[in-house]
């Protein structure tokens, strides 16, 4: 193929941040690429900044015109900033994360960056919250390697409530991922009253273990934090959630977490 024709093969995408030498988003260290554009609002995101679809304004830097969330990139140049951590990829265990907002929901790039990132031999993650928007969407979760995959809440009308969609396409995407034996890791991200209650983890470990000769890698909980707030000043909004939200306390994260494993489950508390 022609280097003019491999250009235009090539696709682009908004980025809001590259981050290198994780250790929370997934096995060893990981570069991790946060994408624009999200189809839920959960009340408790702590990346506001990556549910537009588009690059905003940091609005504490009005002046500052080039102070913005999320950059057009081409793959290849994506693919530029992670090369250069391949020996640490390959000591440690490690590779690239996806992550946004909702990679998915620009499939086409995300799709491309993970065969570039494979033939170069690299791992790749994709963080996700399970709701695809087409059909190669749903090929980027199956291209991957490993899945993070978000589950918040069971009950169908507090998810519509908390996050506003329906959790039946990433129930339903879970299954079927869980059909083809896809290497996953659940997240669960404990915010206070909402998602961190005994009932609503007890019916996730209910669905988990409905599942059919199947069980995910490990499960991780994610207790909520304030770092997001400081996000939406920056973008100009309110946070949906009490900006006086205390994160769950030791005690209740550590019950949670004997109450999976006594379920079978192997559980971690933070990502890795």
């Amino acid at each position: 193929m022609k280097t003019e024709q491999l250009e235009a093969a090539e696709e682009t995408g908004v980025v809001t941040a590259i981050h290198r030498g994780s250790f929370v988003d997934g096995p060893g260290i990981r570069t991790t690429i946060f994408m624009k554009g999200c189809p839920l609002r959960c009340l408790w995101c702590c990346n506001p900044e990556c549910q537009e679809y588009q690059p905003e304004a940091n609005r504490l830097f009005p002046r500052k015109g080039e102070r913005v969330f999320g950059t057009r990139m081409k793959a290849s140049s994506v693919i530029d900033v992670v090369r250069r951590d391949i020996p640490f990829y390959r000591s440690s265990g490690g590779g690239v994360t996806i992550a946004g907002g909702e990679p998915t929901a620009q499939p086409e790039f995300v799709l491309q960056l993970i065969k570039m990132c494979q033939q170069l031999g690299i791992h790749v993650a994709l963080d996700t919250c399970g709701h695809t928007i087409n059909e190669q969407a749903s090929m980027a979760l199956e291209q991957a390697d490993l899945l993070l995959f978000d589950l918040k809440v069971i009950d169908p009308g507090e998810h519509l409530q908390y996050t506003g969609s329906s959790n039946e396409l990433i129930l339903a995407n879970l299954k079927r991922l869980a059909e083809l034996d896809k290497a996953v890791i659940i997240r669960i991200p404990l915010v206070p009253g909402y998602t961190d209650t005994i009932q609503n983890i007890a019916s996730i470990a209910q669905f988990l273990a409905g599942i059919d000769n199947w069980m995910p890698k490990q499960i991780d909980l994610l207790p909520y934090h304030k770092g997001g707030l400081i996000k939406y000043e920056m973008l100009g909004r309110k946070p949906a959630i009490n900006a006086g939200l205390d994160p769950p306390s030791q005690e209740h994260i550590l019950q949670l977490k004997q109450n999976l494993e006594v379920s079978g489950f192997r559980v971690q508390i933070d990502g890795g």
